[in-house]
């Protein structure tokens, strides 16, 4: 009897371990699901248009590379003269706390030379097509996914 309850034992180990190695790729799945696409939207500030195209490898650990375009950035506004058009380029990482939140560094390229550096949240709602862009002093940016 001892000898069988070593093997059951061992045999629940094995089930277990193999659980864990497949739901910590399930992880980087998800993330790769949840915030890979093109996606766009107006700024409710400025009537602007943004794009962000966001790229998460499934080999990157919750890790993502985004590059996003916005027709008009306040942002951008220097010696007086009104802002313009910027591009964003970043890195995000999935929050430990919340796997529809990622956390992401930009770094603002505007079209006259400016360069900002800017630390913002997005977050997932509404079956994985709605994406905010949650950002600290600005309205919530909604954006819709228009390409996986």
């Amino acid at each position: 009897m001892k000898q069988f309850d070593k093997k059951k034992i061992g045999f629940f180990t094995i089930i277990v371990m193999v659980l864990l190695v497949f739901s910590s790729g399930a992880v980087a799945a998800e993330t790769d699901k949840l915030f890979n696409g093109l996606w766009e939207g107006i700024d409710p500030d400025d009537g602007s248009t943004v794009q962000v195209s966001i790229v998460c490898s499934k080999k990157s650990n919750g890790e993502c590379r985004m590059i996003a375009r916005e027709s008009y950035l306040h942002s951008c506004e220097i010696n007086g003269e009104a802002g313009g058009e910027g591009w964003y380029v970043g890195t995000g990482k999935v929050a430990t706390d919340n796997k529809r939140r990622l956390n992401i560094e930009w770094t603002i390229y505007c079209k006259n030379g400016r360069t900002l550096e800017v630390k913002d949240n997005l977050i997932i709602y509404k079956a994985e097509k709605i994406l905010i862009l949650r950002s600290e002093g600005i309205q919530d940016l909604t954006l819709h996914r228009v390409s996986n």
